[in-house]
């Protein structure tokens, strides 16, 4: 494709140019397709340590603890909270977008729950604390307390922003 002087996009016709002449146009597509993308050689082994070990180090700066990179299980609870939104936000969106009767789209629903309550289950198992635990009840404590805070935190967010919102968003809303 020929980069043209495009009116529409004059900013963007110096920075595609520069992609491509480093050949990151698979990289720029990956990411936008992925969320993500892994550009070989971008930085130097000694790059790559020193960078990890300063995250580690900041990590550990705001945690105040010492991080055990083999065994961390801390946060271990919560990674499948964002699943449950996507399985409640797929099953929200079929009921407010366009009708659609095809196979698939009669399949989004049922699939949805079914993804919910299984996430759901697995977060209650992952409550329970490991076999090896020296004090299950306090384990049990932190877990809950945490995912208390969490939440609360999530619905605070939620809720202000249902009262109309702040900024750029709150200001288109309230013309």
């Amino acid at each position: 494709m020929q980069i043209g002087d495009w009116a529409a996009t004059p900013d963007l016709k110096d920075i595609y140019r520069e992609i491509r002449e480093l050949g990151l146009e698979t990289n720029l597509a990956e990411l936008e397709a992925f969320g993500f993308t892994v550009i070989e050689g971008a930085l130097s082994p000694d790059e790559v340590e020193a960078t990890r070990d300063k995250i580690i180090e900041i990590s550990e700066q705001r945690l105040g603890r010492k991080l055990d990179l083999d065994s961390e299980q801390d946060y271990e609870d919560l990674t499948f909270i964002p699943f449950l939104l996507v399985f409640a936000s797929a099953a929200k969106l079929h009921f407010e977008g366009p009708e659609e009767t095809g196979f698939l789209a009669r399949l989004v629903v049922p699939a949805a729950i079914l993804g919910f309550f299984t996430t759901a289950v697995s977060i209650v198992l992952a409550v329970l604390p490991p076999p090896d635990a020296t004090d299950r009840a306090l384990a049990i404590v932190k877990i809950l307390g945490g995912t208390a805070v969490l939440l609360a935190a999530g619905a605070t967010v939620y809720l202000r922003g249902r009262k109309g919102g702040s900024g750029e968003a709150g200001a288109q809303a309230a013309q």
